[in-house]
């Protein structure tokens, strides 16, 4: 967001409904502004970072939303509920070695017994590996198309800050 950002910029602006970090749809700090030498053209994503959580599914679409609210499909595929299995039994093997605990067990329906391995057997991966790229996908395909858009870019152009947007076919 960084580069070529207003655009991006402005939707997630509006999509920001309380202040914290500084900023709000209505105003960014002074001292916030100050510590960019009041010119954000190019740190605006750096900016709104703070606002943003891309470190689940629900901080990912809510991401998404915000921003490509038009995209059906790409609201659609992040709204696949098997995204949060996915997430859920990721979180299960790096935190908790594979073992089901409480949460996990909540999450998928109590499927498994808390203290129980977690089996992934070959179909089960490969389910999730098609999950996992039908939602990078429609996330690339989305992004790629609104990017195409901008007025002023056309494939494979290069910007006034001597950057290809990235994806433009």
């Amino acid at each position: 967001m960084n580069s070529n950002a207003v655009p991006l910029a402005q939707r997630a602006f509006n999509a920001i409904s309380e202040e914290s970090h500084g900023i709000s749809s209505k105003q960014i700090a002074v001292g916030l502004a100050a510590k960019y030498s009041f010119d954000l053209r190019n740190c605006l994503g750096t900016i709104l970072q703070p606002k943003f959580d891309f470190t689940g599914v629900s901080g990912i679409k809510k991401a998404y939303k915000a921003v490509f609210s038009e995209s059906e499909s790409l609201l659609d595929a992040l709204d696949e509920l098997r995204l949060n299995e996915l997430e859920a039994t990721r979180h299960l093997i790096v935190h908790r070695a594979g073992i089901v605990d409480e949460e996990y067990s909540n999450r998928i329906s109590g499927a498994l017994p808390v203290g129980a391995p977690l089996e992934l057997d070959e179909k089960k991966v490969r389910e999730f590996v098609e999950l996992a790229s039908l939602a990078g996908g429609a996330i690339l395909v989305s992004v790629d198309r609104w990017l195409c858009e901008l007025p002023g870019l056309s494939a494979g152009e290069v910007s006034a800050d001597g950057v290809s947007p990235p994806f433009i076919s």
